[in-house]
């Protein structure tokens, strides 16, 4: 019999589909603190972030390292751009500047710069020698002092480990606007271009990501098989001993590899742990969007709702043994459900029965096939979908998203309704521009779906809103040219 638990109702009550994650909080990224020569006019700080994040109330502050006093307070508007990169410059003359402070032209070391958010400190870098009673106020250690023809810049971008001697370095190259170079360094690469645009096989390469799961969940305590993604991709992590847990931010030096068709990052040359964040919602997909769109979810986290297990799918493991089970839903596909001896799930007393209908959390895998690989007993939710040749159950109001996403020039944009619904769909740009009305209007109930044609508008990320009059539920999706 399936039981739920109190925790899960409350898990059921929390989902919503849509949260701007903070994962890359915003961090100090690149700083020209000092000039040499004349003019004097090209000092700059560039904050790297997540894209749309309002800077209203947010502050850089130069603390003076001779006597630990806030010399100069600088107040931001403005939101973090389409690139991730906001620039606070000296002058016009900063290549990308989005901010224009001649306070900006801060003290050289030893000293310090704060990022703070409603007076709280949100990064933090000293630089300089800090001796004979100076005052540090950075984190770690302190970055190097700049000298002439550098930048102190952070690398990978966002990249922080706490201690700023490690994550800050000097460069030749001036990059206001755009991603940091380091001579010599490993190059940085995003989840989506790993997948769409991966470097050569034998490249080593920084990515970063957010852990979907702990690091011994799948690969017990021998060897780490686990996974991280950000809005936009996901990849395995395989191999080697390090330790984090589920919402760690992890920056990550590898190679690429594929194992039966698992694009994942091995060897692991090293692996550092960030801040924590709140990971994206889940995708919601069915069985055959998960066979056929597979490669776009592999390695992320999704929602299918209404599962069920098939009668002729292999029983459920007993304790220290793994199972592939067979779900299936109302698209009439059947999806392989991966039960891992690793987890809590092998031998699980609380575990669904056969044609017994659940909502499913799960990281899509592959191994030569596409498969649901549910983490804990709590993916495991009381179902909102079809009973299996029978009536349907009413379904939740939702908007079940945007495919594929990201997407070029057009979308499908799918939703559900439980009852007849006066509907608005409509897209709005991060700024809160409405953009496109896709459908006003009463609808039946059933699942929907209608075409968004984008093919006039620049790319970036757009936020999808389903609203009735006592409901909305908002989705994130990626235009890309």
């Amino acid at each position: 019999m399936f039981r739920f638990a109190p925790l899960v109702w409350g898990l059921i009550i929390s989902l919503s589909l849509f949260h701007f994650t903070t994962f890359a909080q915003v961090k100090i990224n690149e700083v020209v603190y000092d000039n040499y020569g004349s003019p004097d006019d090209s000092a700059y700080v560039e904050l790297f972030g997540p894209v749309g994040l309002s800077l209203l109330g947010y502050q850089i502050v130069g603390v003076n390292g001779s006597n630990g006093e806030e010399y100069v307070t600088i107040d931001l508007v403005g939101s973090i751009p389409s690139d991730g990169f906001f620039v606070v410059g000296q002058s016009a003359n900063i290549a990308n500047v989005d901010l224009i402070s001649n306070l900006i032209d801060l003290q050289n070391g030893p000293d310090n710069i704060l990022l703070k958010a409603n007076s709280v400190t949100m990064d933090a870098v000293g630089y300089g020698i800090f001796s004979g009673g100076a005052i540090f106020v950075g984190e770690g250690q302190p970055a190097p002092d700049q000298t002439e023809g550098t930048s102190l810049c952070r690398f990978p971008d966002g990249h922080d480990t706490q201690n700023n001697a490690a994550d800050f370095d000097l460069t030749p190259y001036f990059t206001p606007g755009t991603p940091n170079i380091l001579p010599g360094q490993a190059l940085y690469y995003t989840l989506y271009e790993l997948r769409h645009d991966p470097p050569p096989p034998d490249e080593i390469f920084w990515t970063s990501g957010i852990a979907n799961v702990n690091s011994s969940l799948f690969g017990g305590s021998f060897v780490i098989n686990a996974f991280m993604q950000d809005e936009q991709a996901g990849i395995n992590l395989y191999g080697g001993s390090f330790s984090f847990t589920l919402g760690d931010c992890l920056w990550v030096k590898a190679r690429l590899d594929d194992y039966n068709g698992l694009l994942e990052l091995m060897p692991i040359y090293e692996l550092n742990v960030g801040d924590s964040a709140a990971l994206p919602d889940p995708s919601i997909v069915t069985c055959a969007i998960a066979n056929s769109q597979g490669e776009e979810y592999e390695s992320m986290l999704v929602r299918l709702n209404g599962v069920w297990i098939t009668a002729s799918s292999p029983a459920w493991p007993v304790a220290g043994q793994d199972a592939n089970l067979a779900i299936t839903d109302n698209s009439g596909q059947t999806l392989v459900m991966r039960i891992d001896k690793d987890t809590e799930l092998d031998g699980w007393a609380g575990h669904p029965g056969v044609e017994e209908p659940f909502d499913l959390l799960g990281i899509i895998s592959q191994y030569n096939v596409y498969q649901v690989w549910p983490r804990y007993p709590s993916d495991f939710l009381p179902s909102s979908g079809v009973l299996p040749g029978g009536a349907p159950i009413p379904r939740l109001f939702g908007l079940i998203g945007a495919h594929p996403n990201p997407f070029n020039a057009s979308a499908t944009v799918q939703f559900n309704l439980a009852a007849p619904k006066r509907i608005a769909l409509e897209v709005f740009s991060l700024n809160g521009s409405r953009v496109a009305t896709l459908a006003e209007g009463i609808f039946p109930p059933g699942e929907h779906s209608l075409i968004w044609d984008a093919s006039d508008l620049p790319s970036g990320i757009y936020l999808v809103r389903l609203g009735t009059a006592s409901n909305s539920q908002t989705a994130k999706v990626l235009l890309l040219r």
